[in-house]
C-alpha cells in the first residue's frame, strides 16, 4: 500500500510537463544530442531514440487456481507434490522508436554464466547467432551474465551498455551496406533511475566531457515508468508469451521422454527463450512482439509520428487532471447528489480498499463535489487549486533531507535554485545525464563527502585525545586521593583531598556523594546497602565516615 501511494503521488501533470519540457527534459536532451530538429521539433531519426528496461521472469511458478497438495511424514518437513522453480532471471531488453528490438541480457543467480549455456534451436528457426535480422527488425543476440542475487548491478549493466554499443554499430554497418543510412551518434537511451545506472565508469563514459561511448542516458523520474516508459507498457505481454511457450515446452518434453518435466532448470529456460532442437520447440524471444507493438508502446508514453506528444499519455489515474477533461468526464458519468458533509466526503467509498489508488481518486472526486457545493452556496466560482500533492521548495525540512518529488518538479514551477536540490541523492535526480553533467556532479559530491569525512576523522581524533588526557588526569587525581585517604601523605595543610569521596559505582572522584542518576539509584539498591555494611564492619568505619567505636554509627 505504501508503494502504491508513493507512485500515485507521481501521477501529476507537472511530472509529465517536466519529463518532456523541463530544464533537463526529453526535448532539450534530443535537441542537444542532434536527434531532434530545434525548429520543427521533429525527430530526425527514430533509430537514435532507445528505451531499455529490466523485468523479472520466474522460471516456473505454479499458476493460480487450486491449492497444491502437500505431503508430510511424521518428523519430516512438509513437501509440495507439484513441481516448480521460483528462481527468477532478470531480463534486460532495449527497443528503439523505429520498432527495432535489440539483443537481450539475462542476469542469473549463478557463479558463472557464458554464451555456451545456449542450446541449439530447431532447423529453420531463429536462434541467438549474433546476426542483424533486417527482415524481423531485431538483433539476435543473447548476453548471459551472473550476479550474486540475480539482479542488475553496476557491473552487469556496464557490460550490457558496451554490448549495446556494439549491436548499434553492427546494425548501422549492415544497413549502410544494404543501401540505407548509417546510424549517427550519439543515440539517446531512456531508462529508469535504478541505482545500477550511476557507477563511476558508466557516468564517465556516457556523460562526461571525455565520453567514450556514443550513448547518452536519459532517466525518468522514479515511480513514473508505468506511464512514461515504453517497455513497461508491454512487459505483461512478454510474461504471457513466456507462459505459453513454457507450457508448449513441457508438452513437448512429455511427448519426447514419456514423463512430465518435474523441475524447470536454467537450461530449460534458455530453451524456452531461444528454442530447443531436441524438443522441436522454437524460441519465444523472436516472436513475442512485432514492430507495431513497439510503435504502439512508444505512442502510449507520448512519442508518436517522430514527435513528442505528451497529450497521448494516459491521465485516467492522475490526481490533478485538466479542468476541461475532468469536467467532461464528470458530465459523462452518472450524476449523484454528492456528499452532504466533510466527514462523508472523506469516507472511503464502499467496495474500495482503504489506501488504494482507486479509493484516493474516489475520495478526491467526493471532496471536489463537496467543495463545489460550498462555493455554489457562497456564490463563488468553482476554481480547483493547481498542483495537487506538489511540494514547494521549502516544504521538506533539513532533517528530512529533501525526500519530496524530484527537483525538476520544483524547477518546472520556476524555482531553479531550490535549497532542496543540494540535499537529494544522486539516484533521485532524473533527466539528461549530459545536460546535468552527472559525472562532474558525482565527482563534486565525492570530494565534498571526502572533506566531510576528513573533518569528522579529525574531530574524532581530537575527541579521543581529549578523552585520553581526561582519563590520565583522573587517574592521577585518584592515585593522590587513595594515598591520602586514610592518612594524609601530601604534607599540605589543609589536605586538598579532604571531603572527597570515590564513587563505588562509576569510579569518579567527587566532593561529596556522586549525584549521577545511575549512582543515586545504585546507592538506594539493596546490593549497595549490603556492600556498605560489609565494608563498615571490616574497616570499623561507617559508610557515613564516622568511627564505629565512637558510637556515632546508627
Amino acid at each position: 500500500r505504501a508503494e502504491e501511494e508513493k507512485r500515485s503521488q507521481k501521477h501529476r501533470e507537472a511530472v509529465v510537463e517536466n519529463h518532456f519540457f523541463g530544464e533537463y527534459g526529453l526535448e532539450r536532451e534530443l535537441i542537444d544530442a542532434g536527434v531532434m530538429d530545434p525548429h520543427t521539433k521533429v525527430i530526425k531519426d527514430p533509430r537514435r531514440l532507445l528505451n531499455g528496461d529490466e523485468t523479472p521472469q520466474p522460471l516456473d511458478v505454479p499458476q493460480k487456481g487450486r491449492r497444491a497438495k502437500v505431503a508430510k511424514r511424521k518428523g519430516k518437513a512438509a513437501r509440495q507434490l507439484t513441481g516448480g522453480n521460483k528462481e527468477t532471471v532478470t531480463v534486460m531488453m532495449t527497443w528503439d522508436a523505429s520498432g527495432w528490438n535489440y539483443g537481450v541480457q539475462l542476469v542469473v543467480k549463478r557463479k558463472w554464466a557464458t554464451g555456451d549455456m545456449l542450446i541449439e534451436c530447431p532447423p529453420g528457426e531463429c536462434t541467438f547467432d549474433d546476426r542483424v535480422d533486417v527482415t524481423r527488425l531485431q538483433t539476435r543476440s543473447c548476453l548471459p551474465v551472473h550476479s550474486a542475487e540475480g539482479m542488475q548491478t553496476e557491473e552487469t549493466f556496464l557490460h550490457y551498455i558496451h554490448r549495446l554499443d556494439e549491436w548499434i554499430s553492427q546494425r548501422s554497418a549492415v544497413e549502410a551496406a544494404t543501401g540505407g543510412e548509417p546510424i549517427q551518434r550519439p543515440v539517446v537511451l531512456m531508462l529508469d533511475n535504478h541505482c545500477s545506472r550511476f557507477s563511476d565508469e558508466l557516468l564517465r563514459k556516457t556523460s562526461g566531457p571525455a565520453a567514450e561511448l556514443g550513448i547518452r542516458i536519459f532517466t525518468e523520474e522514479s515511480g513514473t515508468s508505468g506511464f512514461l516508459q515504453a517497455l513497461d507498457q508491454f512487459n505483461s505481454s512478454f510474461h504471457r508469451s513466456y507462459n505459453k511457450a513454457r507450457d508448449a515446452y513441457k508438452d513437448a518434453h512429455l511427448a519426447v521422454h514419456g514423463h512430465p518435466l518435474s523441475h524447470l532448470a536454467l537450461a530449460d529456460f534458455l530453451g524456452i527463450l531461444g528454442g530447443s532442437k531436441r524438443l522441436g520447440v522454437p524460441g519465444m524471444w523472436f516472436s513475442w512482439c512485432d514492430r507495431y507493438d513497439i510503435i504502439k508502446a512508444w505512442k502510449r508514453v507520448g512519442i508518436a509520428g517522430n514527435r513528442l506528444c505528451p497529450q497521448l499519455v494516459d491521465r485516467s489515474n492522475f490526481v490533478d487532471q485538466d479542468a476541461e477533461l475532468a469536467a467532461a468526464r464528470r458530465d459523462a458519468s452518472v450524476s449523484s447528489p454528492g456528499p452532504s458533509s466533510l466527514a462523508e466526503a472523506k469516507r472511503t467509498p464502499p467496495g474500495l480498499r482503504r489506501g488504494s489508488l482507486a479509493a484516493a481518486n474516489a475520495k478526491l472526486q467526493q471532496l471536489e463535489q463537496f467543495a463545489k457545493k460550498l462555493e455554489e452556496k457562497a456564490q463563488a466560482p468553482y476554481d480547483p487549486s493547481r498542483g495537487v500533492l506538489s511540494l514547494s521548495s521549502d516544504a521538506p525540512s533539513a532533517r528530512q533531507g529533501g525526500t519530496g518529488s524530484d527537483d525538476d518538479s520544483d524547477a518546472a514551477d520556476g524555482d531553479s535554485a531550490s535549497p532542496v536540490r543540494a540535499r537529494r541523492r544522486l539516484v533521485q535526480l532524473s533527466g539528461s545525464f549530459t545536460l546535468r553533467d552527472m559525472w562532474g556532479e558525482k565527482q563534486k559530491r565525492q570530494q565534498e563527502a571526502a572533506k566531510v569525512e576528513d573533518a569528522a576523522q579529525r574531530k574524532k581524533a581530537a575527541r579521543l585525545e581529549k578523552r585520553a588526557e581526561d582519563e590520565e588526569r583522573s587517574r592521577v587525581r585518584r592515585d593522590a586521593f587513595v594515598a591520602c585517604k586514610d592518612v594524609c601523605m601530601c604534607a599540605i595543610v589543609p589536605c586538598p583531598w579532604e571531603g572527597f569521596m570515590l564513587c563505588d559505582n562509576c569510579g569518579n572522584l567527587k566532593k561529596g556523594w556522586c549525584k549521577k542518576r545511575e549512582c543515586v539509584k545504585w546507592r538506594k539498591s539493596p546490593v549497595s546497602v549490603a556492600s556498605a555494611l560489609v565494608v563498615g564492619l571490616e574497616s570499623g568505619v561507617c559508610a557515613s565516615g564516622a568511627a564505629s567505636d565512637v558510637g556515632a554509627c546508627p
